[in-house]
């Protein structure tokens, strides 16, 4: 539906009509701010299945390629591949701890030190499925330590067989304690990562200067300022509580958009 906006907005020697949802805008878009039309396309360059792009340009991060991947990941895919993780990770520094200290790690301090490896899995699988879950990271990590205990059982197993003590032993259920809160170290990690990252978009600290947004619009227009400042104002009614930085960047992103 057309927005309704104050009437000094606009001069009536500025403005065009959207014939298709009759929204009024500055005739220096092509584009229609509120359906996505093309008012200036020719018979060739229109849909003709009459779709057109959804409205909401501006300052729009979007979302890589990368983050659409990540959202496939329902939660339980999510714990699968960190407890995946997990126990790929211990095994392989259970195996390399047990070939490098060989009889030694038959010991309790040694069989210890083997066990030890289970914790390190599980902390990497907690990371990594709190990473592919970005929504419930706590909890991912949380799951992924608590059922990573199972690599505890397996890898005892393999030492019990190989004469190194039994599968649950008092030793061993410190290892157990340790991995849950392992894994739920791992999630939190990647939850302070994430916070941090919205955190460093939200308050960018390498952001263009004012003038430099104003110079690089002014270049955009032909060098032409009322121009500018009637783009500047159509933002403004958008974003009136922006200030006039943002309206100056929200202004240079819809006008590229526009003739993109």
């Amino acid at each position: 539906m057309p927005q309704d906006r104050p009437d000094d907005l606009y001069s009536a020697e500025s403005e065009i009509e959207c014939p298709r949802c009759g929204e009024v805008f500055y005739y220096e878009l092509n584009h229609c701010p509120n359906c996505g039309l093309n008012v200036y396309a020719t018979e060739a360059d229109e849909d003709p299945e009459g779709e057109y792009e959804e409205p909401g340009w501006g300052i729009d991060p979007g979302r890589d390629s990368l983050e659409e991947w990540l959202s496939m990941f329902t939660p339980a895919a999510a714990i699968f591949a960190g407890v995946f993780f997990s126990f790929l990770v211990s095994t392989g520094v259970f195996l390399v701890l047990r070939t490098f200290f060989g009889d030694l790690a038959m010991t309790g301090p040694g069989r210890i030190l083997l066990l030890g490896s289970v914790p390190i899995g599980a902390a990497v699988g907690g990371y990594a499925a709190a990473a592919l879950e970005g929504n419930r990271p706590r909890r991912m990590g949380w799951w992924v330590g608590g059922l990573s205990i199972i690599a505890v059982l397996v890898l005892a197993g393999v030492d019990r067989e190989s004469g190194g003590g039994t599968w649950i032993s008092p030793e061993t259920i410190p290892i157990w304690v340790f991995t849950v809160l392992s894994g739920a170290a791992g999630g939190e990690f990647r939850r302070r990562r994430q916070r941090d990252e919205v955190v460093r978009q939200l308050f960018p600290t390498d952001l263009p200067a004012e003038d430099a947004l104003y110079d690089e619009l002014m270049a955009m227009t032909g060098n032409d300022p009322d121009r500018v400042e009637r783009l500047i104002e159509h933002e403004r009614y958008y974003m009136p509580n922006a200030n006039r930085r943002t309206l100056i960047e929200s202004a240079i992103h819809r006008l590229t958009h526009d003739r993109g």
